[in-house]
């Protein structure tokens, strides 16, 4: 149990690659292809689930930003990142999930990296989305 938010530590378990990923999300309106910045910008604060292969969790989205720097020439959006925040007796084991959104439906199969969690940001367990 920890000892901090009396919660029993859990492991979300990573889904498997699937035999194919779908070409578009949010009941079809969306090409994963064209899924861009625009789509998460208002996503902050809200709350998105991190679905793995044994349970579900929900997380919230604390960061949604733009990364020109890292545009390269021909490249077909601005590669941008998500920050999601999630509990802390929450552990991933692995690094691909599916997100859910009421807006966007189910994202299959995205990568989620521990990141570093800054002092003045509330207690949680941090993970970065980057979308090239």
């Amino acid at each position: 149990m920890n000892s901090t938010t009396g919660e029993r530590p859990f492991t979300l378990h990573a889904v498997p690659l699937p035999a194919a990923l779908p070409d578009t999300v949010g009941n079809g309106t969306v090409a994963m292809a064209s899924l861009g910045f625009e789509h998460f910008k208002d996503l902050v604060g809200q709350s998105i689930t991190v679905i793995g292969a044994n349970a579900a969790t929900p997380f919230i989205v604390s960061e949604a930003e733009e990364n020109p720097k890292s545009q390269y020439f021909g490249q077909k959006r601005m590669p941008f990142h998500l920050i999601l925040r999630g509990p802390l007796h929450i552990a991933l084991n692995g690094y691909h999930f599916d997100l859910r959104h009421p807006q966007l439906g189910i994202l299959p199969y995205m990568m989620l990296s521990r990141t570093i969690t800054y002092p003045d940001q509330p207690p949680g367990a941090y993970y970065q989305i980057v979308f090239n």
